[in-house]
């Protein structure tokens, strides 16, 4: 049970006064601010250009490394169920008295992102992946695992350090990407800072241009919707797609899947995919194995399933399209016309077959 908000000055100042480390500036009710050092309110007004939603009204919202909470209690107050996560302990930072103030629901999870698992997370409509990216070794792999749980169709809100105007050179000063040399500002780069060579933070590790930021994203399955720099910062907007030869990639790079295996499946005619179609063979649970056990199982070959549902009806749409196109034709055309409208009847038989299935699944647990 969530507690009423605090609305008394004196008791909202003496929580604050109780915690000295304080990074976020959260207003609290009474127009007290938290004393942090970081102006959080001027990053959201940039997402908000860039259409962080006014209205989160049953969305599920992931603030990863929320520190204090300033975001994740925002967009709370705009509606929005919000999980926030940070590697620091809870009572290290203002979020448990910033909470209790505010009457919160918010929950904060001590997480590392690279532990981020739809399995054990869940997934989300909105991450918000803030002032991170730029701090960690492995960007990609990060970011694959932002992508696991994140929606389909659902959004990333990205904002980084970048180089296009703030190339670090080894005597400390900078210079902007393009007055080193302007052909490289659409390529794809990253600098690397060793130790603390970055303003003296040993925890900054990687700078990329806005090319490289976009092209992390693309490669980690968002369809990039919107980007901005201002000065030595950039922001991104991607939506969350599903493109099977980067997933691919991404299973044959994590050791999923074997890469003398995954080569198999490129370039396969529709026909052909049609006929042999994604691997749905396998038994959704054991009879040995916990009720529990079994629903988390058939949960996530749920969401698996949604994935390639999703896939197989934009197969459907383009072999419908080419199958109206192909009604224009005559003679020799007849033939392919069958086969294509033969590939409509299969797909959709895969996606009943499957939904029969799952259906099954359930209730078997029931």
């Amino acid at each position: 049970m969530t507690n009423p908000a605090i609305t008394d000055p004196a008791e909202i100042r003496r929580l604050v006064d109780s915690f000295t480390g304080w990074y976020h500036r959260i207003t609290l009710p009474g127009g007290i601010v938290t004393p942090g050092t970081n102006h959080s309110e001027h990053t959201l007004a940039e997402l908000d250009a860039l259409g962080l939603p006014q209205d989160c009204t049953g969305l599920r919202v992931l603030d990863i490394s929320c520190r204090d909470g300033f975001f994740a209690f925002e967009l709370e107050r705009r509606g929005a169920e919000v999980v926030g996560i940070d590697y620091v302990q809870v009572e290290n930072t203002g979020f448990p008295i910033a909470s209790k103030i505010l009457g919160s629901k918010a929950t904060y999870l001590v997480e590392n992102i690279y532990n981020l698992s739809p399995d054990i997370h869940g997934t989300f409509d909105i991450v918000l992946f803030l002032g991170l990216l730029y701090h960690l070794r492995n960007p990609m792999l990060a970011i694959d695992h932002v992508r696991s749980v994140t929606k389909l169709g659902g959004k990333v809100f990205v904002e980084s350090h970048l180089i296009d105007n703030f190339v670090s050179l080894p005597n400390g000063s900078s210079v902007k990407l393009g007055d080193v040399a302007p052909l490289l500002e659409n390529v794809a780069l990253i600098q690397f800072y060793p130790g603390d060579s970055l303003l003296g933070d040993h925890t900054n590790k990687v700078g990329p241009n806005m090319a490289a930021l976009k092209a992390l994203f693309y490669e980690g399955q968002f369809e990039v919707e919107q980007t901005a720099i201002y000065s030595n910062r950039g922001y991104l907007v991607g939506v969350a797609v599903y493109n099977e030869a980067l997933e691919i990639s991404r299973r044959v790079d994590q050791g999923v899947e074997n890469a003398s295996d995954a080569g198999k499946k490129e370039a396969i005619p529709l026909q052909q995919a049609a006929q042999s179609g994604p691997d749905l063979s396998g038994s959704f649970w054991k009879i040995s194995e916990s009720s529990a056990a079994v629903s988390a199982a058939l949960d996530l070959q749920s969401r698996q399933w949604e994935e390639e549902r999703q896939s197989l009806h934009d197969n459907i749409k383009r072999a419908e399209e080419y199958a109206t196109a192909l009604k224009t034709l005559v003679g020799d055309r007849e033939q392919e016309l069958a086969e294509t409208q033969n590939t409509i009847a299969v797909l959709e038989g895969m996606v009943k077959t499957k939904d029969t299935e799952l259906a099954a699944g359930h209730e078997v647990l029931n």
